[in-house]
């Protein structure tokens, strides 16, 4: 069901969906991640530790009005990054990524959506748990 969840509350979010139950248009790769293979939260870098702790200080700032799921995308998730990184060194999405997937291990209802329309690559981390 929570991966399912995840999925509805992303087409939703990007507007590529009128329903929430509704499927991905013609030419909309989305990935729904629930497990990513890293080592979590276990062995992660202070920066990754502040990260992860901004993200849950935010989570209650992006829950959705209808169906109470917290999403964040790539914009925001790139704020908080280079807030935890605490220099002046940019953080690139690929960066960003990869701090998010740390996340969706951590935590049982972290969901990462990657869809890929029109060439554009998108981002959303989902909490279906807050």
């Amino acid at each position: 069901m929570s991966a399912a969840t995840a999925r509805k509350v992303a087409l939703a979010h990007w507007g590529f969906a009128q329903k929430a139950a509704a499927r991905a248009p013609h030419g909309v790769d989305l990935k729904v991640l629930g497990e990513c293979g890293t080592s979590g939260l276990d062995e992660a870098t202070a920066p990754l530790q502040r990260f992860a702790a901004l993200v849950t200080q935010e989570w209650s700032e992006h829950v959705g009005t209808l169906g109470k799921y917290g999403r964040m995308g790539l914009p925001r998730l790139q704020q908080l990054a280079a807030q935890a990184q605490e220099d002046d060194t940019p953080v690139t999405p690929e960066q960003v990524e990869a701090w998010a997937r740390n996340l969706v291990d951590a935590e049982q209802k972290c969901f990462l959506a990657v869809a890929v329309h029109r060439g554009v690559r998108r981002l959303l981390l989902i909490n279906i748990g807050v």
